[in-house]
């Protein structure tokens, strides 16, 4: 009876928008701090892989992001945020980036059958000698070398936006697939690194590919497939930008273009920001001992007159670094960040 209860359950929280919705509790808390969303919790399922822990102190610490154009999104002020910090080179962040790329993409990528070109390049940090460069569609070998030349001690991957909300096609053989044999490929050529999750944001409310037709519907989804996820495939490490993305979209910032230019991808400015804050707060916070907020960067530069750009300012960033924080300690609960104190 206790599982058939907690079958139910675990169907309800990825296929109704209703019972997913955290209702906010009557504690004095929460009437200080309301939730805007909550994704329900569920108990864990024993993970199917090992996935080895992060050496937070490791020297020379190497970071693989394989991934898309909302990888470029999370990292776009990421750079500039580490120099304001003023970290250390001890580190280095690289990117294998192919347009719309998803896990069935990097598999057939692997086995020189993808349908497209694509590119590694350091993002941030120390550059590594022999790791770079660009490939043509089909020509696999550059993405082979990437993983089996350099041993990686973190490996970050996400689902592309489209098969983002909806984990019951991540296991199967179609275009929203072959997450198993990702894991595979990256679990034999680097059987030391932790593998994590970048949890990506949802599309503006009036995006044409938007099913939910609503962004934190959509959020909920992509939360609930992100958590599906983790607890399977036992990961510990989330980057969790889209909490963060819909944290700010919760706040008096927020305008009828969502911080996105053009429905999917997040705009220059803020948007942009508030995702790189995230990646800041949760790759940066535990390897450097450091916190976003207080982060003197800012671009006030930026034409706002185009759809969904705001300028990073002394008065818009610090709500931008807030959703980050928040969205890294609770990524499964959207909340406004100028209703929180801390």
């Amino acid at each position: 009876m206790k599982r058939t209860t907690l079958l139910l359950i675990t169907l309800l929280a990825t296929t109704s928008w209703w019972s997913i919705i955290g209702q906010e509790s009557n504690n004095a808390e929460n009437k200080a701090n309301p939730i805007v969303a909550s994704v329900v919790e569920w108990e864990p399922q024993a993970p199917c892989f090992y996935n080895p822990p992060i050496d937070w102190d490791k020297p020379d610490l190497k970071i693989l992001d394989i991934g898309n154009s909302y990888t470029i999104d999370a990292q776009s002020y990421l750079e500039r945020l580490a120099e304001a910090a003023g970290l250390e080179d001890n580190y280095s962040l690289y990117t294998a980036y192919r347009g719309g790329g998803s896990f069935k993409n990097w598999v057939d990528i692997y086995h020189d059958r993808d349908t497209k070109h694509y590119r590694v390049y350091k993002c941030a940090g120390a550059e590594l000698e022999g790791v770079g460069g660009k490939a043509k569609a089909g020509e696999g070998e550059l993405f082979r070398q990437t993983i089996t030349s350099t041993k990686w001690d973190i490996i970050i991957i996400h689902q592309v936006s489209d098969f983002s909300n909806d984990f019951s096609l991540w296991e199967g053989h179609g275009d929203g697939g072959y997450l198993n044999e990702f894991i595979e490929i990256l679990r034999r050529t680097n059987p030391q690194a932790s593998i994590g999750y970048l949890m990506i944001h949802s599309y503006r409310a009036d995006w044409k590919k938007n099913t939910e037709h609503d962004s934190l519907k959509r959020w909920v989804n992509i939360a609930g497939s992100s958590k599906k996820f983790v607890e399977r495939y036992g990961i510990d490490f989330v980057i969790p930008y889209g909490t963060a993305v819909q944290n700010l979209r919760a706040t008096s910032l927020c305008d009828q273009n969502e911080f996105s230019h053009d429905g999917t991808h997040m705009a220059k400015g803020l948007g942009d920001y508030v995702a790189s804050c995230c990646y800041f707060q949760a790759l940066f916070g535990p390897r450097f001992g450091v916190s976003v907020m207080g982060n003197t960067y800012r671009q006030t530069d930026l034409d706002e007159s185009t759809p969904g750009v705001q300028n990073i300012t002394d008065t818009t960033a610090p709500i931008a670094q807030k959703a980050a924080v928040l969205a890294v300690s609770n990524m499964w609960q959207v909340r406004n960040p100028e209703e929180w104190e801390f």
